[in-house]
């Protein structure tokens, strides 16, 4: 379990709470989070492991963060996002070889400018990646990445140190 409470970060009080309980092949976890004069955020999940097979999900309710226009992409000026929604996830893994999807899905999106509300679109968002480690500490990676309704791509090398 861990917890933090920062006084007056950007003049806004801030406490982080999170807890993990390992059972074997199940993690579940929990976190919480609240700016002073916002509201809370927090998120629940688990993952279970099954031979070379890995399942996730989760549950999320963020109600702090920041709200860009969709055409634009800008910060909105003044603005609050809002957003709920749920992940689901898996991977698998063969020797060196690993590939995973995620897919997270808004229920709800809204954002606030002053005192009105307005929705957002709802997106669902997915995440294909497959790694190969090359040795212990350096793997090759690709992901492809849709979000928020634009397309990413990434190949890369890394290294741990």
């Amino acid at each position: 379990m861990e917890a933090a409470y920062a006084p007056k970060e950007d003049a806004l009080s801030k406490v982080d709470l999170s807890a993990i309980y390992i059972a074997g092949p199940l993690t579940v976890g929990a976190a919480y989070n609240k700016f002073s004069g916002l509201d809370a955020n927090f998120a629940l999940g688990a993952k279970y492991g099954y031979q070379n097979l890995e399942f996730a999900g989760a549950y999320y309710h963020s109600r702090n963060g920041r709200h860009y226009n969709p055409t634009t992409l800008q910060y909105v000026s003044n603005s609050i996002a809002g957003s709920n929604g749920f992940t689901l996830g898996a991977k698998a893994t063969w020797n060196q070889f690993s590939a995973g999807i995620d897919i997270a899905r808004e229920t709800k999106s809204e954002y606030t400018i002053g005192n009105s509300q307005f929705d957002a679109k709802k997106y669902t968002n997915v995440l294909l990646n497959g790694t190969y480690a090359l040795s212990k500490r350096t793997k090759t990676y690709i992901n492809y990445m849709r979000a928020g309704g634009f397309n990413n791509y990434g190949i890369g090398l890394n290294h741990n140190f």
